[in-house]
């Protein structure tokens, strides 16, 4: 599942909705590593895998070029099992944060078939 955050939205605030979201997994730029990895470091955290936009060196967390890589090399050694994955138009593949002007950011689920 995809989600976003808004920049805008305060540090506690970007936090609390990587929690809410129960994301195991999480693409972010450099300047929210703090946000992430508190996150991450949470006892019940859901958060796994971190992987930074930006060429970064720091334990435990992929570089977005180091993913692509690994792609790379996947398929050039002949890996296929993504070629063939069927798609379930009606699960859901999005979830969007509203900015939460008048309260706590809201998610919106969104399928496949609506995006």
């Amino acid at each position: 599942i995809n989600g976003q955050l808004y920049t805008i939205l305060r540090k506690d605030r970007r936090g609390r909705l990587i929690e809410r979201s129960e994301a195991t997994a999480i693409i972010f730029d450099e300047k929210y590593l703090e946000t992430v990895k508190k996150v991450q470091e949470k006892e019940n955290s859901s958060l796994k895998i971190l992987i930074c936009m930006d060429d970064i060196k720091e334990k435990g967390i992929k570089t977005f070029n180091e993913v692509l890589e690994e792609g790379r090399k996947q398929i050039l050694a002949g890996d296929q099992k993504y070629d063939s994955i069927e798609i379930d138009e009606n699960k859901m593949s999005i979830m969007l944060f509203t900015s939460g002007t008048t309260n706590e950011p809201k998610a919106v689920m969104l399928s496949q078939g609506h995006i």
